[in-house]
């Protein structure tokens, strides 16, 4: 019952937002940086929350699965690496390179498994990776592409983004 009156709510909190769903790709959005990177989603609102360890990164999605079988499974990986800024300049080079993490998509905390066909709400906690943040006197910005794959492992939503600040 809490869940249904949760979504209900969350459901009338984003409409609010916008008069009529629109894609992220029809309103050309970036989201802080963010970037749809591929997937057969369509994604009306994104919100990716700032880094700040040990606390998971927060993926607020508001999309539609576009498929009939909706989500009902699938796996998440994550994908780093580091650049540092110095004198105002951002480096080409990467710092430091993380491995993929992979992550079974359902069992990750926020995720409510199985999503049905059509619109779906979620917020999707993945672990922070162990990096620190910056120090003061040093600035870094994690260029990061997060992958999501449905239960065919087909791609369902891909992010990216070079500015995520670390």
């Amino acid at each position: 019952m809490f869940k249904a009156a949760l979504l209900i709510a969350l459901i009338f909190a984003s409409l609010s937002l916008y008069a009529r769903p629109v894609s992220m790709e029809d309103r050309d959005s970036i989201m802080e940086g963010w970037q749809s990177c591929g997937g057969y989603a369509t994604i009306y609102s994104l919100n990716v929350s700032p880094y700040s360890p040990p606390y998971p990164i927060s993926i607020q999605l508001n999309a539609n699965t576009n498929n009939t079988k909706g989500l009902q499974d699938g796996k998440v990986s994550f994908k780093y690496g580091l650049t540092e800024v110095q004198n105002g300049k951002r480096y080409v080079r990467i710092r430091k390179t993380g491995p993929v993490k992979p992550y079974a998509f359902c069992s990750l905390q926020g995720t409510y498994c199985p999503y049905d066909p059509g619109f779906m709400l979620a917020n999707i906690q993945i672990p922070s990776p162990t990096i620190q943040k910056s120090p003061p006197q040093k600035q870094y910005f994690m260029n990061a592409t997060i992958s999501i794959y449905d239960q065919d492992d087909k791609l369902f939503l891909c992010l990216s983004s070079t500015s995520y600040p670390v």
